[in-house]
């Protein structure tokens, strides 16, 4: 689950950091005090603010959909279908092709998602507001991966940037728009996180304070998860999750830019 502060809280609802606290202390609102600061659960946020598109969809689902929008849209510059198939890093208790139902429930899934949070009409002023579509992307994939935020000491961030274990995604991607040298972020198998956090002398940290974003991914049950990280879905889902304006509003377009071209979109009757 992920933790946002109040003035992230403020963001996303649209009110003022003043309304957050009022909200906290009438008790409408859930929070968590952690030294001197109050964090607030996403969930909570969503079930205030905003209505989700659906269940968070399971891990495999979730990364089922990813290979559905990646294989759909092959001019993105994402993994084509032949090369997610054959991939030798496909855990052993997945198995090597996803099946055809799979494809047909991630397909729907996926273009009644890109329905469901944008309008069908190319007139801009039709299309869902940002935070909308954030909040969705946030929702159906959460299962994705565990987030967890880290501080680093920043001398070490190049290093682990291209550290092999650690596979860049989010804002550390050039196809963001948004990459800084300030922030490392990327996917990790669990089972390599102990030794990365080790290696690198990583401490846990809130998320407005850290330098170092991590999804951890269960590989038995995340098909073909390292060719995927880089693909349009999961970069969109992980800049939602930052819950600031800037990644808000890039998430977005990048939604929007696909949904323009994306064969999903233009499919009648999926469920």
């Amino acid at each position: 689950m992920s933790k946002v502060s109040v003035a992230e809280a403020a963001s996303l609802l649209g009110v003022n950091v003043q309304r957050v606290h009022q909200r906290i202390t009438d008790g409408s609102l859930r929070a968590e005090r952690i030294g001197h600061q109050w964090v607030i659960d996403d969930a909570d946020l969503i079930r205030l603010g905003h209505r989700p598109t659906g269940r968070p969809l399971s891990s495999r689902s979730a990364w089922a959909m990813a290979y559905v929008a990646a294989r759909d849209l092959p001019d993105d510059g994402a993994p084509q279908a032949r090369d997610l198939e054959t991939a030798d890093d496909i855990a052993a208790p997945v198995p090597p092709r996803i099946s055809s139902p799979e494809v047909s429930r991630a397909r729907a899934r996926l273009g009644g998602f890109l329905r469901q949070v944008l309008s069908p009409y190319e007139d801009p002023k039709d299309q869902s507001d940002s935070d909308t579509v954030a909040v969705s992307l946030r929702s159906l994939l959460r299962n994705r991966a565990q987030r967890r935020t880290f501080r680093a000491a920043p001398s070490d961030l190049g290093d682990l940037r291209s550290d092999d274990r650690l596979h860049l995604s989010g804002i550390s991607l050039a196809t963001s728009g948004l990459s800084s040298g300030d922030i490392v972020e990327g996917y990790i198998d669990s089972q390599e996180l102990e030794g990365i956090v080790r290696d690198f002398l990583l401490s846990d940290a809130l998320p407005v304070d850290a330098n170092v974003v991590l999804h951890v991914v269960d590989p038995a049950v995340a098909l073909g998860w390292r060719l995927l990280v880089d693909s349009w879905l999961p970069l969109a889902a992980d800049l939602a999750e930052y819950h600031r304006p800037r990644e808000t509003e890039r998430a977005a377009s990048i939604v929007r830019d696909v949904a323009r071209r994306h064969p999903a979109f233009a499919t009648k009757g999926s469920r």
